[in-house]
């Protein structure tokens, strides 16, 4: 992969894919159109992307949200909310990591 990335979990959504590299920096690629990319806004990315946040132990995506597990248990989730499955309690739609 272009960037020399080591990584040590990934997981493929519909369109896009995100993974968690050996430091635990998140890091997603692919079409953006929910904010499933973390990246605040929805544009498509070819190249991995940086997702701000803790480190991370691993990463799951849906068809157009992604979760990662942190290395403190927590759970951050960004992208498509419309049936909630961000599980903060709304329909909202987020760009960047939900707590």
């Amino acid at each position: 992969m272009k960037g020399g990335y080591k990584f040590k979990a990934v997981a493929a959504g519909d369109k896009h894919a995100c993974a968690v590299t050996t430091a635990g920096q998140v890091y997603c690629w692919g079409d953006g159109w929910s904010g499933q990319l973390g990246r605040g806004n929805r544009e498509t990315a070819l190249d991995p992307g940086k997702v701000e946040g803790a480190a991370a132990q691993g990463i799951t995506a849906g068809a157009a949200h992604s979760c990662a597990r942190l290395t403190s248990g927590v759970v951050h989730c960004w992208g498509q909310n419309r049936y909630g499955a961000l599980g903060d309690g709304s329909k909202t739609e987020r760009g960047s990591t939900v707590p």
